[in-house]
């Protein structure tokens, strides 16, 4: 899906009426109960925009945290599935944002407004694989207008991109698919060397997996942890946490074996190349087996793995069936299904396309992902100019690659 952003008039200012502010800050929150009230509405009296009310801020991601709720907006007749248009500040205007509750039900780099999991907890503006404050912006304090685009607008995709995770263990036939872990075989990839999973040390946001990923870790012998999520300082406060149950992981952790990048998921930003860079050379220095991991194994460790299957001299169809893996592990989605072939074009067919195209990063609102050929990508070439945009220099790159074909 494509958004259009253009320099845009405000629109006339419409107040709060059923729709109330929350978390305001007195000073703004005075101003927008001063303005008079008015709306915009269709002959039948139904609303087609409101002011909600303001940029709060920006969480670690770089989603924009607004001020108001998922109830406002529910109060105001808008829905999940539903399209609308956004007005953010006098700069800023986009046009058919999905209205969803997962990140993952929208493709790589498209915009929608996200109430993950339907919790109301984690709510905002966000862009999967990019970062919302520094692709489209807005400013602390900026007005926030929605319209309505088309209601339900986006119910075909939604209802085949519909992110539930399923957590019942005895849905699944391992061990390793509840814990989304595995060993990557990819042409190239020598035995034994590189695994994937999701998160071993976070007992917060992957509750039910995490001591399952650990004791996996155990059994394969796993000597390297590259945490693709997590802060040395977060690693610390999950093993205070009153059940912490993970103890082959944390020992990695103590014993300098695991390095913490703490990167968000806009994978072809420069913070994240250099953030990575860092974790490469860490491989580069020390032993496998190496587990990569994000929090659910899946978008940050998704792209990470992609990358070294790649380096390594892994073709298009081999790097697109392991990422899909996971999805499958997260969602139960099956191989040859609707489902499976729309999630893989809308999510590692982008990537691998923007492996070898991240130059049109900036203008990435102007590709058309319709007609992109992810096969035609020459992905060992594609990931070696990336390491080496990480900061690695040829000889690194070189025996990184080495280390993954353990030779």
């Amino acid at each position: 899906m494509n958004y259009k952003y253009c320099k845009y008039p405000l629109l006339a200012m419409i107040a709060l009426a059923t729709c109330t502010l929350t978390s305001c800050e007195d000073e703004l929150k005075e101003e927008f109960e001063m303005e008079e009230a008015q709306m915009n509405v269709l002959d039948n009296g139904s609303l087609t925009a409101v002011h909600l009310g303001y940029v709060s801020g920006f969480d670690q991601y770089g989603m924009l945290v607004p001020s108001f709720s998922v109830a406002d907006m529910k109060r105001c007749g808008f829905d999940y599935a539903d399209l609308i248009n956004v007005q953010i500040g006098d700069d800023v205007f986009l046009k058919d944002v999905p209205f969803v509750t997962g990140f993952n039900e929208v493709g790589v780099m498209d915009v929608c407004l996200c109430d993950y999991n339907a919790k109301g907890t984690t709510f905002g503006f966000g862009q999967l694989h990019g970062n919302f404050q520094k692709f489209i912006g807005g400013k602390v304090g900026d007005p926030i207008v929605i319209s309505m685009s088309k209601k339900g607008g986006y119910g075909d995709l939604y209802k085949i991109m519909h992110s539930v995770y399923d957590t019942d263990r005895a849905k699944y036939g391992t061990d390793e698919q509840f814990a989304n872990f595995r060993e990557v075989r990819t042409t190239g990839m020598a035995e034994g060397v590189l695994y994937r999973s999701s998160n071993p040390l976070n007992l917060k946001d992957n509750p039910v997996r995490y001591a399952c990923v650990d004791q996996l870790a155990k059994r394969v012998g796993i000597q390297t942890e590259i945490d693709l999520a997590d802060t040395d300082a977060k690693v610390g406060d999950y093993m205070k946490y009153d059940g912490f149950a993970a103890t082959y992981c944390p020992g990695l952790f103590e014993a300098g074996s695991t390095v913490c990048l703490g990167l968000d998921a806009s994978v072809f930003t420069e913070t994240f190349k250099k953030k990575l860079g860092e974790g490469l050379l860490f491989m580069v220095d020390h032993p496998a087996p190496y587990l990569v991991h994000c929090n659910e194994g899946k978008d940050r460790c998704g792209f990470v793995s992609l990358l070294l299957e790649a380096l390594a001299g892994a073709s298009y169809r081999e790097v697109a069936d392991d990422y899909m893996v996971t999805i499958a592990n997260f969602y139960l989605v099956q191989k040859g299904s609707v489902e499976y072939d729309v999630r893989q074009k809308m999510s590692v067919d982008r990537l691998v396309w923007l492996l070898a195209h991240y130059n049109m990063i900036q203008d990435y609102n102007t590709i058309d992902w319709e007609n992109i050929d992810p096969t035609s990508v020459d992905l060992p070439k594609a990931a070696h100019d990336y390491v080496i945009d990480c900061g690695l220099t040829e000889s690194q790159c070189e025996q990184l690659i080495g280390k993954l074909q353990n030779r």
